[in-house]
This record gives C-alpha cells, sequence and structure tokens, in this order.
C-alpha cells in the first residue's frame, strides 16, 4: 500500500509558532539527544521530499553499527499531540518494543507507525548514537569503492536551474577545505556566523526562497539554515539529505524530556564515507547534544527561557499543569460566568428574564463570529500546507467539490473527477460558463493527481482561479438564506457521497 503525507519540512514553522507551548511527546531517557522523525533526499528546487520503501520490522531493526563507535541510548517514549506517522528515535535506532505493526525504511533510516498518527502509542527504543572525532572524520573518503557511484548521484541530484550565485557562493566557502568534513564544516560555520535567526522569515525553501535567504534578507530558521546548506554541500559533491525532528526538550522533575512545539527543528546530515551518515548544524542558537567533539558547537535550543538556552536546563515547575490524582487529562478553558440571580440572598433566588436574554444574544455573537472565523482560518490552514504545485491543484479542485456538494451535488461513489464536473452543473443549476470552467478545473485536478510530475509552473494558479469561480456561481444561485446558512453549519463540509 502507498502513504502519502505531508512533508514534515512544510510543518516545522506552525510548529514553532502556532504550537509553540503545546507538548507534542515525552522521552525517558538518561541523557538528551536529537530526537529524529526522518530524513527527505529529493529537491526539486521547490521542496524536500521523499519517497521510501518501508517494510514491517521486528523488535530488532537491521542495521550495522556506526563506524566510529557508538554508545548506547535506551528511550521511552509516550506520543500526545504528534500528529505524524513517524516514530521520533534518537539516531541511529537499533531495537523498538511496544508499538505493533512498526516498519522501517533503511535509506532515510526511519520508523513509521501502522496508524494514521503517531497519538496516544507509548514505546521503547534502543539507539546507537555515532561518537565520532574530528580526527577520524578528516580520513573519510568519498572514493567510488566506499560509496557506490548510485549513492553518490542519489545525494548530490539538484535541478538543472540552481541559481548561479548560489553554486559559487558554495565554491568559495569551501575552497580552501581539504576535505570532504573541513568543507561540511566549513558551510556550518558560514551560516552560523553570517546570518541571524528569526522566526519572522516566511516560510519555505525554494530555490527563489534560497536567494533570498543568502543575498538579501540573511535571517531565517532551520527550515532555511538546512536546506541552504543541503544545496550547497550537494554543490561541492557531499553526499547530504535534509533530517526532520526536535530538540531535546525540556526535562522535568518526572526526568522525562518533555518535547513542545517550539522544539521542532531540522539539520542536514552529510555522508562520510566509510563513517556514514553524519549530523551538522548550521542553525545559529541550536547545538546537537554529544557532537561537540565534532562541530564544535555546544549543545543549545529554544526553551520557555528564551532562545538559545541549553536543552539540559530543567525547567520551572510552574510551567507544566499539576498531575491528576485520578489520571487522565488536565485541560484549562475559559471560566464560564456563574448566573445572574435575583432576589433576597437565601440562596433560592428567581429567573432573570433579561439575565437569559443577554445570554442568549452572547451565544449567538460568539455563533456568527466564530464558525465563519474557523472556516477562513481552515482554508488558509490548508493553503499554507499544499506547498507543491499539484497539490495546490487538487486542494482548488477540493474546496470547488465542498461547495457543489453543499449545493447538493456532491461526488458519487466511484465517480471520477470529470463525471463529477459533467453531472453536477444540471443537479446545482449552474449556467454554461460556470459548467465549463469546472470541467477544466476537473481536467487540472486529474492530470495533477495521475501526471504530478508534468505540471507546469502557474498550473496552480490557473486553477485557484477557476475554483473561485465556482465557488462565485454556487453562491450566486443559491440564495441569501441558503449561503448564511451554510457560512454558520459548524459541520466539516464533504466534497464526496458517503451513502
Amino acid at each position: 500500500a502507498r502513504r502519502t503525507t505531508v512533508s514534515p519540512l512544510v510543518d516545522i514553522r506552525s510548529r514553532l509558532v502556532d504550537q509553540s507551548d503545546v507538548e507534542l511527546f515525552t522521552v525517558q531517557a538518561a541523557q538528551p539527544a536529537y530526537w529524529r522523525l526522518t530524513s527527505l533526499d529529493f529537491f526539486d528546487g521547490n521542496i524536500w521530499s521523499s519517497d521510501e520503501p518501508y517494510s514491517p520490522v521486528g523488535s530488532q531493526i537491521p542495521v550495522p553499527p556506526p563506524p566510529g563507535g557508538a554508545q548506547p541510548l535506551a528511550q521511552r517514549y509516550q506520543i500526545s499531540d504528534l500528529g505524524s506517522i513517524w516514530l521520533p528515535a534518537a539516531y541511529l535506532p537499533t531495537a523498538i518494543g511496544g508499538a505493533p505493526g512498526v516498519s522501517w525504511d533503511a535509506q532515510s533510516d526511519s520508523l513509521i507507525s501502522q496508524a494514521t498518527t503517531s497519538d496516544g502509542e507509548s514505546y521503547q527504543v534502543t539507539s546507537a548514537v555515532p561518537v565520532l572525532a574530528p580526527a577520524q572524520l578528516r580520513q573519510a573518503s568519498l572514493a567510488g569503492e566506499i560509496v557506490s557511484p548510485v549513492v553518490q548521484s542519489r545525494y548530490t541530484q539538484l535541478p538543472a536551474n540552481i541559481p548561479t550565485q548560489v553554486a559559487a557562493l558554495a565554491r568559495r566557502i569551501t575552497a580552501d577545505a581539504p576535505t570532504p568534513y573541513d568543507k561540511a564544516l566549513a558551510l556550518q560555520t558560514y551560516l552560523r556566523d553570517n546570518f541571524t535567526y528569526s522566526l519572522s522569515a516566511p516560510a519555505g525553501h525554494s530555490d527563489s526562497a534560497l536567494v533570498s535567504f543568502l543575498f538579501e534578507t540573511r535571517t531565517g530558521y532551520c527550515e532555511q539554515f538546512a536546506g541552504a546548506f543541503a544545496v550547497m554541500a550537494r554543490i561541492v559533491g557531499l553526499p547530504t539529505r535534509v533530517a526532520v525532528g526536535f530538540t531535546p526538550g525540556q526535562r522535568q522533575s518526572d526526568g522525562r524530556w518533555h518535547v513542545l512545539g517550539m522544539h521542532a527543528h531540522a539539520w542536514p546530515e552529510v555522508l562520510l564515507g566509510q563513517y556514514g551518515w553524519v549530523a551538522f548544524e548550521p542553525t545559529p542558537g541550536r547545538g546537537m547534544p554529544g557532537a561537540t567533539s565534532y562541530t564544535g558547537v555546544t549543545p543549545q535550543q529554544a526553551n520557555a527561557g528564551g532562545p538559545g538556552t541549553t536543552g539540559t536546563t530543567p525547567a520551572a515547575t510552574g510551567t507544566t499543569a499539576p498531575a491528576n490524582p485520578a489520571g487522565g487529562r488536565v485541560s484549562t478553558r475559559p471560566t464560564t460566568p456563574s448566573p445572574v440571580r435575583t432576589g433576597s440572598g437565601k440562596g433560592h433566588g428567581s429567573f432573570s428574564p433579561l439575565a437569559a436574554l443577554l445570554a442568549l444574544a452572547a451565544a449567538g455573537g460568539l455563533w456568527l463570529f466564530t464558525v465563519p472565523a474557523a472556516r477562513v482560518a481552515r482554508r488558509r490552514r490548508r493553503r499554507r500546507q499544499a506547498v507543491a504545485e499539484a497539490e495546490r491543484v487538487l486542494l482548488a479542485w477540493e474546496e470547488a467539490a465542498e461547495w457543489l456538494a453543499l449545493s447538493g451535488a456532491p461526488r458519487l461513489p466511484g465517480e471520477t473527477l470529470l463525471e463529477h464536473s459533467r453531472r453536477a452543473p444540471a443537479a446545482v443549476g449552474l449556467g454554461p460558463d460556470a459548467a465549463r470552467v469546472l470541467e477544466e478545473l476537473a481536467t487540472d485536478a486529474a492530470n495533477a493527481a495521475y501526471a504530478p510530475a508534468g505540471r507546469s509552473q502557474g498550473a496552480s494558479q490557473a486553477a485557484e482561479a477557476r475554483a473561485a469561480g465556482v465557488e462565485r456561481a454556487v453562491l450566486l444561485q443559491a440564495g441569501r438564506w441558503r449561503r448564511v446558512r451554510w457560512w454558520l453549519d459548524p459541520r466539516p463540509r464533504r466534497s464526496v457521497s458517503r451513502s
């Protein structure tokens, strides 16, 4: 079976900003590490992605031990609000228990859950954490007998249109570096010393975003730092991939590392010949535990105390919810005002019609505001998450199909997109112009779904314009009161018939 999911690199900024204080999972471990989700190895000029074959795995993960030496690290995870198919683990996992149906991919060195999300899972991992030293890494060779030409080609692949100024910069930074390790170190040092970390930088790591980051703003967060490092490393012949995961989190009095949204992170990994994949840290204010010997960077991360504070400092006890003796989840919510009462004060009181009317008016006003606002927020979130050209085209069709379903013409089971586009106009009452636009949009979506590699730049803009035209046509024929009812209905919209 094939599973498609949003690249975790796309989620990083929303985690850092919107979920900054949300606890995603906890880790019980003797020492901190970067809790890694997966790695991405393909860059098309717009986004880093991966397409890997995962296979079921037992308790032992079939990986050779790190050639430079390793230290075992036992971890116990409790996932609460991660919303991901990947299972966090310190690199390099060698054994796992407690999570049924786990699959493993040896190319990205990552584990996935059989469920649609790992939320609620509890499992144990043992990892062989590499122990590396500069003297070792300077002996690394990328010769063909150590790193095969196939592997070299895969992890140095770049689109043909990489901007020339980026290539020139990469070669200039590494010109005086004699070994692959020294080249990687030079790129890390350049980015850490000459750029600024900021969450105000726009999301994205496309070619244009890369040029803007390197030559204009010189400001970004881990997505830009890791992406820029990986592209420049590949330009100078270093096999490189982008790892996505989390910094250690905050160690609390329970002995666990509590990982929040603010700890989402991305970093590059370079294949240094016989020593395997080696993590580097180009993002200022971040530092991987256990890697100081060869990166020269002390362990750092963003904590409640402010960006760049050390990840090994226990957070204040007041930052966590109190324990719940009865079990279950502790949550906070806005307090509800006590009912307004009048009377003698003897505890009986009387009903107040004015209070009831005021309460109903307040509830109605809240409904009128929150339901449409939630719909707008959902649309914006979906559009932010659709990054690739094909994804945006398919989202445009989905939005148009939801309006058709509201108007009484959902897509029927087994019905193709074109069949739906040709049946719906008569059922909904759309005119010939809107019907033509809908069929063009269905053609765009079918092409995006079955031939994504062939999508040209600008296809998504045309699809979005057609979707907006379909929406206007549906709303125009619906009538005022029907439109109001649609906007105030809190139920999720469906584009496909459930019958």
